[in-house]
């Protein structure tokens, strides 16, 4: 229900008791919120003169913090500000700066305030600040470095020594325990810092050795240090090693693809996360790849079980030797008398 009304504006103080006496007993800061909405709303509209806004605010203050009230007033502007926009309202930041300098005048608002949830142009019309151009561009390098500079390491300062002590722990994972593991951590992190190593170097370290002791699930607490999202660049990356444009290496290691299957059964990744990094990258090829396996497949189980009728037969020349034999034998066996 709207408290802002033509009604209720010609009535506006028996409008402000009702008010004043709801929070009085209610307290809703949604409820207080939406009244200072209304009010700020109907004063750039035209609907609410100047000095009875002012007016609801000094009956504000009576049941409400002046503090509490200059917290909620930036976010009730901005909201107003997009309200207006939305709305397709002409000049609406020239409309609504007095209304913001009248109201600041009276509850005092904090600046901070004011620069942390106050669009620039509404902030220079108000002569907060005196121009929006410096801080868009501050704004923009702060977005920049915060979202796309890339952190380098210069790995020329990265001292080998720090690899070595770094496998050297990783490789005694069979005296790990639950309660060994939090240390085991915090080491993996102090070589990071004192020998200056690449976090996703050490990263592909430790993988490696998960490769290897994929029984030992206490590598999960050691993967928690790490972002995530790097994990299945990183797999993929393993198996991009073993590819070649023609051709997959007939040595890629049985090991990584139970390291993948192991990370996508416990959660850490998904398969589509991985499946960019394999090959083939055609579809249309993979199902080629599968056609020509299933057709030699079958071509060698119909060879098993093929015969070949002009093929000479064993047994029958067996038969025909012995035959020669026995009668060689026999006319061996001939008395000479008889002859």
């Amino acid at each position: 229900m709207a408290l802002v009304t033509s009604a209720s504006v010609a009535k506006w103080e028996q409008t402000l008791d009702t008010v004043t006496e709801t929070i009085r007993h209610n307290h809703s800061l949604e409820y207080v919120r939406g009244f200072l909405f209304e009010m700020c709303f109907g004063a750039v509209d035209g609907l609410l003169p100047t000095q009875k806004l002012i007016d609801g605010f000094k009956k504000l203050k009576l049941v409400l913090d002046s503090t509490e009230i200059a917290q909620m007033m930036p976010d009730v502007f901005w909201l107003v500000q997009i309200e207006l926009e939305r709305a397709a309202t002409p000049n609406h930041v020239q409309k609504l700066a007095p209304i913001v300098t009248a109201i600041d005048k009276e509850i005092q608002i904090p600046k901070k305030a004011f620069l942390e949830r106050m669009e620039y142009d509404l902030l220079e019309a108000c002569s907060i600040i005196a121009s929006r151009d410096p801080w868009n561009k501050k704004e923009q390098r702060v977005r920049t470095k915060a979202l796309y500079t890339q952190q380098k390491y210069n790995l020329f300062r990265e001292e080998n020594e720090g690899y070595a002590k770094l496998i050297t722990d990783l490789e005694n994972c069979s005296t790990w325990t639950s309660e060994s593991i939090g240390s085991v951590i915090s080491n993996v992190r102090s070589l990071i810092g004192y020998f200056y190593l690449d976090p996703n170097r050490v990263f592909d370290v430790v993988l490696d050795v998960f490769e290897k002791h994929l029984d030992n699930t206490l590598f999960y607490n050691i993967l928690e240090i790490f972002p995530r999202k790097s994990l299945s660049q990183l797999v993929g990356f393993k198996m991009q090693r073993y590819q070649h444009t023609d051709q997959v290496l007939e040595s890629i290691p049985q090991s990584l693809f139970v390291l993948s299957a192991t990370l996508i059964h416990a959660g850490w990744m998904q398969l589509e996360d991985i499946y960019v990094h394999m090959s083939p990258e055609n579809g249309d090829k993979l199902f080629q790849e599968y056609n020509n396996f299933d057709k030699a497949i079958r071509e060698q189980a119909k060879k098993l079980v093929m015969i070949d009728l002009s093929a000479p037969n064993p047994t029958a020349g067996i038969t025909s030797a012995q035959s020669s034999s026995g009668d060689v034998a026999s006319d061996a066996s001939v008395d000479p008398a008889m002859q």
